[in-house]
């Protein structure tokens, strides 16, 4: 638990917006947005997120130049910790695996 629900970081508005920054869940709850997004934008049944949204967070949006950066970091930080930034680029809120440096297949998102 990153910190209690009553009397902490929660108990006041924070001091400026950051939409995502500081959202808490539970397991359950973030395992549901993701079999989401692996399910196109179903949950349920019901339709959460229209499929070209979820095609858009879950595509790579960083141009040539910035995925050649980004692979020449992390193939040089990849001794600080296994897997660290060796997915290659970014869609619209997640990590997308632009090329194959282990197991996990080009495509992957999280």
């Amino acid at each position: 638990m990153e910190d209690a629900a009553e009397g902490g970081h929660h108990r006041r508005p924070p001091a400026f917006q950051s939409g995502g920054g500081g959202l808490d869940s539970t397991v359950d709850d973030y395992h549901a947005y993701f079999r989401m997004l692996l399910n196109h934008g179903i949950h349920d049944g019901r339709r959460i997120l229209s499929r070209p949204a979820v095609e858009l967070m879950t595509t790579n949006s960083l141009p040539p130049e910035q995925l050649a950066a980004r692979e020449a970091w992390a193939r040089n930080a990849a001794h600080l910790g296994y897997g660290l930034a060796q997915h290659g680029g970014w869609g619209f809120g997640t990590a997308v695996r632009t090329y194959r440096g282990d197991y996990a297949p080009i495509g992957q998102f999280g």
